[in-house]
């Protein structure tokens, strides 16, 4: 038997005695076959430590036996390793001190000088980089006092400069980093160890990364990852391929860092080094954090913080515990993320970490600038600048956060500021500087300069939204870059800018990468496996959280709440792990207006700063109305009108009391925002067809029903035949609706308990319907039918999640659909009708697209989506939906929906009962097979 690799695996699996026995049998028991052994342990320490622990531990145990008493403490130096590999560092410098005792006493001067090796690895990942400095400088004197080297020294003096660049890397002493791995290069060249010179470069490629010279650290690293690759060594090829993925963040080449963590990933498959997960799970929850995947990112730095817990991984615990802190930041946990970022900066300060304590000093600022304590943020921002060193994306950092927050006075500075970004070379950098110079111009009132940077801003933000593929990633990417395009759009209107221009710029901010779905330019998510582990106990619980039970007891809904979105995270987490670009990948065109229907008359209404602005297209001329109302009074009518529906939520006995009044007051909150809305642009609407208006509303304008606004003598309704879209680009990319049969599914529960009787009613309606109620309708049920349907009608109960919107839940007899699920199927051409709650609400604050079920139809191909803003009557959309499919047998679905309306509206005035639903895309003629 020759003890190799899998020999030395097959080996640790045994026991102690059968192992034993194994080796006496095969004539390995001696000095010989030990150290063949611990050559197998040695290299399966960073791969997989369990089978080279097991292994190191069998060698001491039958060390006496085969007479190989040197075998013993070299044993022990490979647990001292795999303890810190561990991060139990305590541990292995208890046995480091015993291997060099047992190597000491056999005279084994180089090898107990070795020991020194793992002493400095383990001293610096605790943060006590002196004394692992001494421990290296140890081994130096040690060469420098000898009259001859052998080539065991030579490889010992090369391992030590590596070391000592550790050392000196870790405390900021990047120079002299550099000048001990170019003496490790140089040994180890030497003595021919090609793995050690890969190693170095990746060493030396983290030091040029800290130095800013991130092109140089990225070429450095892909020359490590193939070398290593190429000799099998897995576990350091993750930790190339980690690094290579925060270098590829720095530079904005996000799809390309999706893809290195990806590929980490799938290099940890099959192999047990804990060190390398911890690593990867910080930096995929920086990537998730810059492309605004919030939920992902919280998940993967907790991980991380879970697995580093108990661990003497000073550093790595610090890293993971900023990642967390910027998470918590960013959704509003202010207090937590604040005591996260403190405890990540003692620990940077006290293990001599400048420069990310600097990096952290900055994240404080921008916590407290989000606060609203801009001197505190100043008092920050100014600390790091001390800290960062000179020439680093940190120092430049610190120089423009400073910049911005001194106002008209940090002008020149933004000037400067900018042209040092410029020459470090980082695109996020750069589209974040140019936008903070541009709207420095545009306060300052030097139009025609901040026209222009505010153009290169939004150009490098396009840059960075180009590389990536997928409808996950891109959908929440513009959500904290949408002031470029806001700022952008209010210096075209001040420069004069034609309207078509300043309507163009609108547009590039609006539902952009749903258009990209719908056109089949961005590959959409994927819906989930049958055997989701994590999927079916969602399902569970969301049976629990949703149910009338749970609504009652507000301790279980929040302990559920926290369970759902704990596992939601963490799917996310799963499904993002994997994401690697698609081979197909090209580039996607800028979006532009859409050309309208002859006789269509469109509505754009674009938010930039504090105030909204509306466009209309008519006849092929663009008609820009600036400012038509403020942000803040906005807001503050669309709450009054949320209060509005809030009030049904009482009880049917007082709603009934007070309907008058009630009808009232919902008159006189949408009468207030017709003034606001429609009153400014009302002359340019005279005279077109009934059937003719697109309303393409703007962050929080999707929780108003245009439809049922007052004019003060009748409801908008009454004027207009209104349908709805998410961006005015959409319109060219939906569709043409298909022919076949008409699919109507639902099923009551306590919370919705009309709906089988509706869906009785609008099946005995349409002669050609595929019927689904109540036990049959299963989502595999609904599922096999939804290829041969043209017009789908869902009926059911509903939660929308302004949490986490594509995870809002449509709920069928056995299964919670969520939005994300939809997302995944192929609808194109379809109508879809859902009859229940809340179905076209949106999460708009602060986003750049919709979301919800909407957009999962949308974006599953539907060409029209009839859905309902708020929560909806029982009785009165039963007796909706009857007059709805009455209706839709003579005409389009936006004048059915509209007849429909109307004729509740007679028998339920209040707008709570009848203008719940609106049409969303196509106004879509009724095709029946024939």
């Amino acid at each position: 038997m020759t003890i190799d690799r899998e020999a030395g695996r097959a080996i640790a699996q045994l026991p102690i005695e059968e192992a034993t026995q194994r080796l006496r049998q095969g004539d390995h028991l001696d000095p010989d076959g030990l150290d063949a052994l611990l050559v197998v342990a040695r290299s399966l320490i960073r791969d997989d430590p369990a089978d080279g622990r097991r292994l190191a531990e069998l060698v001491r145990s039958v060390a006496d036996a085969a007479g190989a008493p040197a075998a013993v403490p070299r044993a022990t130096y490979l647990l001292a390793q795999a303890a810190a590999g561990a991060g139990d560092l305590a541990e292995a410098l208890a046995l480091i001190e015993a291997a060099r005792a047992d190597f000491d006493r056999l005279g084994n001067t180089t090898e107990a000088l070795r020991t020194n090796l793992g002493r400095s690895q383990a001293l610096n990942e605790m943060g006590r980089h002196d004394d692992a400095l001494a421990a290296c400088g140890e081994i130096l004197d040690a060469f420098g006092a000898a009259a001859e080297h052998d080539v065991a020294m030579l490889a010992l003096v090369a391992a030590a400069h590596q070391n000592s660049g550790l050392c000196l890397e870790l405390s900021g002493q990047f120079e002299a980093a550099l000048d001990h791995y170019a003496s490790a290069t140089i040994g180890y060249q030497t003595v021919g160890d090609s793995r050690a010179v890969a190693e170095v470069t990746y060493d030396r490629a983290l030091v040029l990364l800290s130095l800013g010279q991130h092109a140089e650290a990225l070429a450095a690293l892909q020359r490590a990852t193939s070398a290593f690759r190429e000799g099998g060594f897995r576990a350091l090829e993750v930790m190339s391929l980690t690094n290579t993925a925060e270098v590829q963040l720095h530079r904005g080449e996000y799809q390309q860092c999706l893809d290195s963590l990806a590929q980490a990933s799938a290099a940890l498959e099959g192999i047990s080094a804990p060190g390398g997960e911890q690593a990867r799970l910080v930096v995929a929850g920086r990537a998730y954090l810059a492309l605004n995947l919030l939920p992902e990112a919280t998940a993967s730095f907790t991980e991380a913080v879970r697995l580093l817990a108990g661990t003497d991984l000073v550093i790595e615990r610090a890293r993971a515990q900023w990642g967390l802190g910027q998470a918590l930041a960013r959704t509003g946990r202010i207090v937590a993320a604040s005591s996260a970022l403190t405890s990540a900066a003692q620990q940077f300060q006290q293990s001599g970490q400048s420069s990310w304590l600097a990096e952290v000093l900055l994240d404080e600022a921008r916590l407290e600038r989000a606060v609203g304590d801009e001197e505190a943020a100043i008092r920050f921002g100014e600390q790091a600048a001390v800290i960062a060193l000179r020439g680093t994306p940190a120092a430049a950092a610190a120089a423009l956060l400073v910049a911005e927050l001194s106002g008209a006075a940090g002008l020149d500075a933004l000037v400067e500021v900018r042209a040092t970004i410029d020459e470090i070379g980082l695109a996020p950098m750069q589209a974040g500087a140019t936008h903070a110079l541009g709207r420095s111009l545009l306060a300052a009132g030097r139009i025609t300069e901040a026209l222009a940077t505010l153009r290169d801003a939004v150009d490098s933000v396009e840059d960075l939204r180009s590389s990536l593929a997928h409808e996950t990633v891109l959908t929440r990417f513009l959500d904290d870059r949408l002031a470029p395009y806001h700022d952008l759009l209010d210096a075209a209107i001040a420069a004069g800018e034609p309207a078509a221009e300043a309507l163009r710029i609108a547009e590039l901010a609006k539902s952009r990468t749903l258009s990209d779905v719908v056109s089949g330019l961005v590959a959409r998510g994927v819906g989930e496996p049958d055997d989701d582990p994590i999927a079916a106990d969602l399902r569970a619980l969301y049976g629990e959280l949703f149910s009338g039970e749970a609504t009652a007891d507000p301790e279980r809904a929040e302990r559920l709440r926290d369970r759902v979105q704990d596992l939601e995270a963490r799917r996310g987490l799963s499904q993002l792990t994997h994401l690697l670009a698609p081979d197909n990948e090209a580039g996607r065109p800028i979006a532009s207006g859409a050309s309208l229907p002859p006789g269509t008359v469109a509505v754009v209404y674009a938010r930039a700063g504090d105030s909204m602005h509306a466009f209309v297209i008519r006849d092929g001329e663009v008609t820009l109305f600036p400012s038509v109302a403020g942000i803040a009074p906005l807001a503050a009518m669309v709450d009054r009108l949320r209060r509005q529906w809030d009030r049904f939520r009482l009880g049917a006995d007082l709603v009934e009391r007070h309907l008058p009044q009630l009808l009232v007051s919902v008159t006189a909150a949408l009468h207030a925002l017709h003034n606001a809305l429609i009153g400014p642009i009302a002359s340019t609407l005279a005279g077109i067809a009934p059937s003719s208006l697109i309303i393409v509303p703007d962050s929080l304008l999707h929780e108003v029903p245009f439809h049922a606004l007052w004019t003060g003598e009748r409801w908008l309704l009454e004027s207009y035949e209104i349908r709805y879209s998410p961006s005015l680009g959409m319109l060219g990319h939906l569709p043409p609706p298909r022919g076949g049969r008409t699919l109507v599914a639902g099923t009551s529960d306590e919370l919705a308990p009309m709906v089988l009787d509706e869906v009785r009613a609008v099946a005995a309606s349409q002669p050609d319907a595929i019927t689904l109620a109540g036990e049959a309708a299963t989502w595999a049920a609904v599922r096999a039918e939804l290829g041969r349907a043209a017009h789908i009608h869902l009926a059911g109960h509903a939660m929308f999640r302004p949490d986490n919107p594509m995870y809002s839940v449509l709920r069928m007899h056995d299964h919670w659909v969520t939005a994300a699920d939809v997302l995944a199927l192929d609808l194109a051409g379809t109508t879809i009708v859902l009859s229940a709650c809340d179905t076209a609400r949106t999460q708009h604050a602060g986003a750049a697209e919709i979301n919800g079920f909407v957009r999962g139809f949308l974006g599953a191909g539907a060409s029209t989506v009839i859905a309902s803003q708020w929560t909806a009557d029982d009785a009165a959309t039963t007796a909706f939906m009857r007059r709805f499919y009455a209706a839709l047998t003579d005409m389009p679905a936006a004048g059915a929906l509209r007849a429909a309306q109307m004729q509740i509206a007679e028998q339920w005035p209040h707008p709570y009962f009848w203008a719940p639903w609106i049409l969303v895309g196509r106004s879509t003629a009724r095709s029946l097979p024939e």
